[in-house]
């Protein structure tokens, strides 16, 4: 039987833009260190992960966050608080898939003495396509279920949240799939997170005068790593 490639539209799925850094102090010159975690290039070919921050203020910390967000975040999609309200639609029709939710994470745990910084950007409008390889004849009421592979980033992210990739039962068949999407419009959530093994602060980075927040917890953050260090 011949396969087709068959996109299905989704409703309460939404797209999230997400990366991180960790931030270490150097023991012999007391400057911090910025691991990049570059995302987009395989770890074989990396050369530039590793940045030694000039300064500790908080503004060059937040600069150097949100210029990794902008040239490498990678994407997340989320149901939000619940599976329920999620829905597949072949041509306006909506077909009847159950979910499983995998959870996970291949975020490590946060090590003593590192500080780790996320952010994620959510945005108001959201097209999320599901796209698989399917027989061009199938009863929907054969597929078993599509399951999720949760990335929760170490239990950062309060949300129902995934990566890109999905796999379909289909008749006791496992068929990879994956998510297309696209985002646009208005920030409705854009959240800073600033974590280390004794401590997590979540700011608010769609409000105004949100640094100042930053600076607050950063400064908290960045004493109890100094510790971590002068106890190691």
């Amino acid at each position: 039987m011949k396969n087709k490639t068959t996109v299905f539209s989704t409703k309460g799925l939404t797209e999230v833009m997400i990366t991180h850094v960790d931030i270490t102090i150097d023991n012999k010159t007391a400057k911090l260190q910025l691991n990049k975690h570059s995302s987009a290039v395989p770890p074989h070919i990396r050369n530039n992960d590793l940045i030694t921050l000039g300064d500790r203020k908080a503004k060059t910390i937040l600069n150097s966050l949100l210029n990794h967000f902008n040239e490498e975040s990678i994407l997340l999609y989320s149901t939000g608080e619940t599976l329920d309200k999620v829905q597949f639609l072949d041509k306006n029709e909506e077909i009847d898939l159950k979910i499983k939710y995998n959870e996970g994470s291949k975020l490590t745990e946060i090590p003593s003495g590192t500080m780790r910084l996320i952010v994620y950007k959510i945005l108001e409008n959201n097209k999320v396509d599901l796209i698989a390889e399917l027989p061009e004849v199938i009863n929907y009421n054969n597929i078993e279920r599509i399951e999720l592979m949760g990335e929760s980033y170490n239990g950062a992210l309060d949300l129902y949240s995934f990566s890109g990739d999905a796999t379909i039962i289909f008749e006791e068949e496992k068929i990879n799939t994956y998510f297309s999407s696209e985002s646009f419009g208005p920030i409705v959530e854009k959240i800073i997170l600033i974590q280390t093994n004794e401590s997590d602060a979540y700011i608010d980075a769609t409000k105004t005068g949100f640094e100042k927040e930053f600076a607050t917890d950063l400064k908290y953050a960045l004493e109890l790593i100094s510790k971590d260090g002068r106890n190691a």
